[in-house]
């Protein structure tokens, strides 16, 4: 009969010496002679294995120590990108703040120079009404004069 894993059950060699007639220090030295030597060939075999394990999780540590120090430097990286950007957030803000200023001022200006310029065409005006003026003074002293003189 064979016995799967699932079946096995600690004591079963034990048992099954008792019910085969042996005394019972006999199959409990029995049953451990029998674990003894099953455990030495496993180990023999085992330790190649446990070898190989523990330079494979040795290898995977080294990668997982390498991966963690590329991933830091690109974390560094990537967060003094940040810090730049922030930087450079600020330095917008305050020439935006600036180009407003700059807005406003050249608003101001604008009105000051059509205040100006309407004030220019108001004297200009002024100066057309004057001459009209003193034209017509002169015209007015040489009719006179010329009204004096001819009589």
């Amino acid at each position: 009969m064979l016995f799967r894993p699932s079946q096995i059950t600690p004591g079963v060699l034990f048992r099954a010496l008792l019910q085969a007639g042996a005394d019972a220090v006999a199959a409990y030295t029995a049953e451990q002679g029998t674990l003894a030597m099953v455990w030495e060939a496993a180990a023999t075999q085992l330790q190649p294995l446990v070898a190989e394990t523990r330079q494979l999780f040795a290898e995977q540590d080294r990668q997982n120590a390498e991966r963690d120090r590329k991933i830091e430097a690109v974390t560094n990286a990537l967060a003094e990108q940040g810090r730049q950007i922030n930087a450079l957030a600020k330095v917008q803000a305050e020439q935006g703040r600036q180009i407003d200023v700059l807005t406003k001022a050249q608003t101001e200006l604008e009105r000051r120079l059509d205040v100006v310029v309407q004030r220019l065409d108001g004297l200009r005006m002024l100066g057309q009404v004057m001459l009209g003026a003193l034209a017509l003074l002169v015209t007015t002293l040489i009719a006179v004069f010329g009204f004096l003189f001819t009589r």
